[in-house]
């Protein structure tokens, strides 16, 4: 974090993605846009939502390998 941004200001992510990794987002805003509690919200789905969302539901359920202590 630099001095002139708020600590509780988002802060942008600049990412390069392949042709696949692309086309894996949109897989993921693809789900998104069929979970039915997303749905009643009326949200427009797109890759940034995607990224966000993919990150809660690793976070939610981490992977066999990651629960360990």
């Amino acid at each position: 974090m630099n001095d002139t941004q708020p600590e509780n200001e988002d802060r942008p992510l600049h990412l390069r993605l392949s042709p696949a990794e692309v086309a894996e987002l949109d897989t993921i805003a693809g789900w998104m846009k069929s979970d039915p509690q997303l749905g009643r919200l009326k949200l427009r789905i797109d890759r940034v939502k995607a990224v966000r969302y993919a990150i809660g539901r690793c976070l939610a359920h981490p992977p066999e390998h990651a629960k360990g202590g």
